[in-house]
């Protein structure tokens, strides 16, 4: 081994580094190693400098594989970036104490040390200087410390714990990126920001205590964490940027601590958080939340209902009321668009004990998921308000629970077709003879046949309970009113009086008059026949997508044909009749002048329809040129199922919102099969017919949403799931923008392919 040294004392050189040469002392009277003068000395294990060195410069040591210790005197004052880099048998180093700032990328990809101790005036480190140091288990960062820079930490996947000192201000970015054994950091007050990527990927990170000093979270700062399962946001937090908590992570709440509701309001990027991840303000808000509702959407943010909602019964009952507030936060703009909301809510605030036990227990039981079902919910806490459930009354409250508590668990209302049922209902407040009438023995296995048959018929009769009761005033004397009977609500729901009908709307009043009286909905689907025949005379739309009728003929019509060829003699047997009896469905796309698309979703449970919050699906079924709904009929003709297709021509595929399917039949799963492959039966023939006729531009796959799907385990077993395909916003045919945008959004599956066909 020779040392080549110049007249100045620095090292320049390693040469003539032979096998033996194991270990290198360097001799004394050097005052400074070279830039890269060990580099790539590959036999050297132990490195010894003399008590005269007091510079060591970048590179000094880098890629010196074979190394394992490094003996530094006390004397250096300055050490080199990347001056150890790629060490990666290096395992034990002594600093000088003196030193006080470890620089970029000086112990990067040192992959077998395990433990260092830094020196107590070290004040800076800088950029990258454990980077992929991945055994590295111990290292506590002195309080003097008073910068780490970004990487610093980077992919060290042995460390379990982390103290930052007091000095520190900002943790930069991607400073613990991919410390997947981190469980535990203590962030000092005085910290004022944490950078992009800082945390990302540390599985193992369970609590996260943010302190108060922090004004912004940058973008994935927490990315991946996927242990984390409590976040709290300090009441300093101006800016939480997008993404900064995405990913495979399940964190289950946030604290909001110490903000005013005009604080967490004003955090930037907060409303990017899904209010499922429930916001928790550690006491209850005293805030009037009308003076952050914005008007001109009709809404307000994510965050601000969220906090608000769940911090109406304060952060100590959350816990116990869990399965409650998971569905609360959805629910807030339907309670304060409503000129009663604020009354339903103090309802809910005072008396939700009685309900959200009965609610708990009846998800124990059914494994409801409110994140895929949460209309249910918000309809289900409007029937409860109006039989008695957050009366003031506790006999009041606990008969309500109870009555629905057996109503559901015995699924004689089933939890699925609730927002069918009753999403058209006017949450007006308890009432009680209401909820006498309803919850009488005799009346509702009546009410439950009714409803089985014409789907809203529950909300119809208790929206119109008043008028019913005025209509049975008795004629005699007293005129008293009478008992409303379940006889007298037929009658009544029976006598339609529309105003401004003709020849040209008749059919209309027709198709909708089971299912609903208001006259502004007569209005409406006039309005909506109107424009559509105009688009239609402008030549911007047809009756049907691929301008010809699609439906398989219908079992009464062949049945009339063949028997109308037994009377001619043109036939000997009366075989095929009873083979056409036996056949159950039939399936059409019926045309945008078809009445029924009024009110389809009121076949099927669905909310598809003039009065429901699926108005827009309904609209755009008839008015946009591209949209036609499909339909299954059982062999009675009756619908038993529906879905809306979109198709998009110019990228050759079709989309099919949902299936939903009909009250009568959804319990009978042989009845469901039958759907199915009805369904994919007219998907087929559909593809084949518009191919045909759209040879240049085919279409290449059809896929179909899964959101309140009721064939959802028939599609999943027979079909393989999609990447998300583009479908139109049917909020924008909603009235004010309000309603569903699709059901698609969240997950596809593809139901049809030409390539799949082909194969076959």
């Amino acid at each position: 081994m020779k040392f080549n040294i110049d007249d100045k004392g620095t090292l320049i050189k390693v040469e003539k580094c032979g096998k033996r040469d194991k270990v290198a002392v360097v001799p004394d009277g050097v005052t400074c190693i070279g830039e890269s003068a060990f580099s790539y000395c590959n036999t050297i294990k132990k490195v010894i400098l003399p008590k005269s060195v007091k510079i060591i410069e970048k590179h000094a040591f880098a890629n010196c594989h074979n190394v394992e210790e490094v003996i530094i005197p006390n004397t250096v004052e300055d050490i080199g970036g990347s001056a150890f880099s790629c060490c990666e048998r290096l395992r034990k180093i002594s600093l000088p104490e003196n030193l006080d700032v470890l620089k970029d990328n000086m112990f990067y990809l040192c992959k077998s040390l395990t433990s260092i101790h830094l020196p107590k005036n070290l004040k800076i480190i800088e950029t990258g200087a454990f980077n992929g140091c991945d055994n590295l288990v111990n290292v506590t960062i002195p309080e003097s410390v008073e910068e780490i820079g970004s990487y610093a930490f980077c992919k060290c996947e042995s460390i379990k714990k982390m103290n930052i000192p007091p000095k520190v201000k900002r943790i930069e970015k991607m400073t613990f990126f991919y410390c997947t054994e981190l469980k535990s950091v203590s962030l000092p007050e005085g910290v004022v920001s944490i950078g992009v990527n800082a945390f990302d990927e540390c599985v193992s990170l369970s609590k996260m205590n943010i302190p108060s000093s922090v004004k912004a979270i940058e973008r994935n700062a927490f990315s991946n964490c996927n242990s984390l399962k409590e976040v709290k946001i300090p009441s300093g937090l101006e800016r939480i940027a997008t993404n900064s908590f995405s990913g495979d992570f399940n964190v289950d709440k946030f604290f909001i601590m110490g903000n005013k509701m005009e604080r967490v309001h004003e955090i930037e990027g907060l409303e990017m958080y899904e209010s499922d991840k429930l916001f928790i303000s550690e006491e209850r808000l005293n805030v009037d939340v009308s003076d952050f509702f914005d008007v001109s959407i009709g809404s307000f943010d994510r965050v601000t209902k969220s906090i608000y909602i769940s911090s109406l019964l304060g952060k100590d009952e959350v816990k116990d009321l869990r399965e409650l507030m998971l569905f609360l936060p959805y629910m807030a703009n339907d309670l304060f668009m409503r000129n009663d909301g604020k009354k339903m809510i103090d309802c809910l605030k005072n008396n939700q004990k009685e309900f959200s036990r009965m609610f708990r227990n009846l998800m124990k039981t059914h494994n409801w998921r409110p994140y895929n079902n949460r209309a249910h919910y918000y309809d289900l806490f409007k029937f409860a308000y109006t039989l008695g459930a957050f009366s003031d009354n506790q006999i009041d409250r606990q008969k309500a629970c109870e009555f629905l508590s057996n109503l559901l668990s015995k699924e004689l209302i089933r939890f699925e077709n609730i927002h069918g049922s009753l999403e058209s209902l006017n949450a007006k407040g308890f009432n009680k003879e209401w909820a006498e009438f309803f919850m009488d023995k005799k009346n509702i296995s009546e009410l439950i046949s009714l409803e089985a048959e014409q789907t809203g018929y529950i909300a119809r009769i208790y929206n119109s309970f008043d008028k019913i009761k005025e209509f049975g005033r008795s004629n005699r004397g007293s005129q008293k009113y009478r008992k409303v009977t379940v006889e007298m609500c037929i009658e009544y729901l029976s006598k339609i009086n529309f105003e401004r009908v003709d020849d040209t709307n008749r059919d209309i009043v027709d198709a909708i008059r089971l299912y609903t009286k208001r006259q502004e909905s007569f209005d409406l689907a006039d309005r909506i026949r109107k424009e559509y025949l105009k688009l239609k005379s402008e030549g911007k739309i047809q009756d049907h997508i691929v301008s010809e009728e699609i439906k398989e003929t219908d079992v009464f019509e062949q049945i009339e044909f063949e028997r109308k060829k037994i009377l001619e003699g043109t036939a000997e047997t009366l075989k095929v009749l009873d083979e056409l009896a036996n056949k159950k469905f039939t399936y059409e796309f019926i045309s945008k002048y078809d009445p029924r698309n009024f009110v389809l979703g009121k076949y099927c449970s669905c909310c598809a329809h003039l009065d429901g919050v699926g108005f827009g699906i309904m609209k755009a079924s008839i008015l946009h040129p591209n949209c036609q709904n499909l339909i299954i009929k059982n062999n009675e003709g009756k619908i038993i199922a529906k879905s809306t297709l979109y198709v998009n021509r110019e990228q050759g595929y079709g989309l099919f919102n949902n299936v939903e399917i009909s009250h009568s039949v959804i319990r009978d799963e042989e009845n469901k099969k039958m759907i199915y492959n009805k369904y994919v039966e007219a998907i087929d023939k559909f593809a084949k017919e518009y191919n045909k006729r759209n040879p240049s531009k085919p279409l290449t796959r059809i896929n179909v949403g899964m959101g309140l799907n009721d064939l959802h385990e028939l599609i999943k077993k027979h079909n393989k799931k999609s990447t998300i395909l583009k479908g139109i916003n049917f909020r924008e045919y909603g009235v004010n923008q309000q309603g569903h945008s699709g059901d698609w959004e969240i997950e596809q599956y593809e139901i049809w392919s030409e390539k799949s066909k082909v194969k076959k």
